[in-house]
């Protein structure tokens, strides 16, 4: 935007702030001057506030010291196994050397699994096949002589008991009307003639 549509639409004397180029300059301070000014911070408010403000980051601080001083300690700790179990290998017998004179490839005929040619010399004749006679089912005599045996005699069932009736109760009394307490009542005044 130009300086005169500034001008126009904001107003005389808008955007007339000068930018710098570079940020503020400040002399730099030493250690303790730095950790003055931390402190000053703490406790601008009053010492009870200062100690409220750390009282409250002290568990955060002391849970991590905790958790760095444990991990210090696991690698200062000795490892060494103090067990005593040792672990030994057992002797064995040396390997003893054959030499190569011993070592003689000897061949072995392996017969070929499929000859060549077949000799043909007679044709071959189709043998016919006989089927066995099947046995005869052996029939139960009592089942093929007569009727079938009769079903067993069903039991009589008898009538399971009757409950007995339920216990009749009496009636209750009707309740008695709750007692009212004696009101004096008021007759409203006659109308005037």
């Amino acid at each position: 935007m130009s300086r005169w549509r500034v001008a126009k639409h904001y107003g005389f004397g808008a955007a007339q702030l000068p930018i710098q180029p570079q940020a503020h300059r400040a002399a730099r301070s030493g250690l303790r001057v730095g950790l003055g000014d931390v402190l000053a911070e703490v406790f601008e408010d009053g010492g009870l506030a200062g100690l409220r403000r750390i009282l409250g980051q002290a568990p955060a601080l002391a849970l991590g010291l905790l958790i760095v001083a444990a991990f210090v300690t696991t690698l200062l700790r000795d490892h060494s196994d103090p067990s005593a179990i040792e672990v030994v290998l057992f002797e064995t017998a040396p390997l003893v050397e054959v030499p190569d004179e011993i070592l003689v490839e000897v061949p072995v005929d392996v017969p070929d699994a499929v000859p060549d040619e077949l000799p043909i010399d007679a044709p071959l004749e189709m043998a016919e096949v006989v089927p066995a006679p099947l046995p005869e089912p052996e029939i139960a005599p009592e089942i093929a002589e007569g009727e079938p045996e009769p079903a067993p005699p069903v039991a009589s069932v008898e009538e399971p008991p009757r409950p007995a009736p339920p216990p009749t109760v009496a009636p209750r009394p009707a309740p008695r009307p709750p007692a009212m307490p004696q009101i004096a009542r008021l007759e409203r005044p006659q109308p005037p003639p």
